[in-house]
């Protein structure tokens, strides 16, 4: 095993550095809580089209002397981040027993993290894995119905 590939006790998430300005953050939840898209300076984006100065591509007319941009040395540590969360989940998918019964679901030890249980479910028309170390492995999926999850490997002829 690569130093590289060793097992890890713990995933550290960057901060997630979009091409939002910086203070833009969008809260969910009902319609009724104050949710919605918000500035960290209170720059009030409750009007109609109020966020697009904030959007990656701000519209022309659109102007917020308050927005920054994330630096480029924060977006590529982002970027890194996704793509070794996309590499985890490929690899988690692999540990998982091939195909997964209907309604069922389980655990197996985590290939990406030491110490970590990878947790699945599978049912009609979709799976979800998740894995309890933070930030390590986890996704749902949707699945044509009456498809196996996850396709058993191919044999070598």
């Amino acid at each position: 095993m690569a130093e590289n590939d060793k097992p890890r006790t713990g995933f550290p998430r960057p901060l997630r550095a979009t091409g939002h300005c910086r203070h833009y953050r969008y809260e969910r939840g009902d319609l009724l809580s104050g949710t919605g898209p918000c500035c960290a300076r209170e720059v009030s984006l409750r009007k109609l089209g109020a966020a697009l100065a904030c959007m990656p591509t701000p519209a022309a007319d659109a102007y917020c002397p308050l927005r920054q941009e994330y630096t480029a040395a924060e977006r590529q540590m982002w970027k890194e981040f996704g793509d070794a969360l996309h590499h985890r989940i490929a690899q988690a998918i692999a540990a998982l027993p091939a195909p997964i019964p209907l309604n069922t679901s389980g655990h197996v030890p985590c290939p990406n993290c030491e110490g970590g249980e990878l947790y699945y479910a599978r049912w009609d028309r979709g799976a979800a894995i998740q894995c309890n170390t933070e930030n390590c492995a986890g996704a749902r999926f949707s699945i044509e119905r009456g498809a196996d999850w996850p396709a058993k490997p191919e044999e070598d002829a």
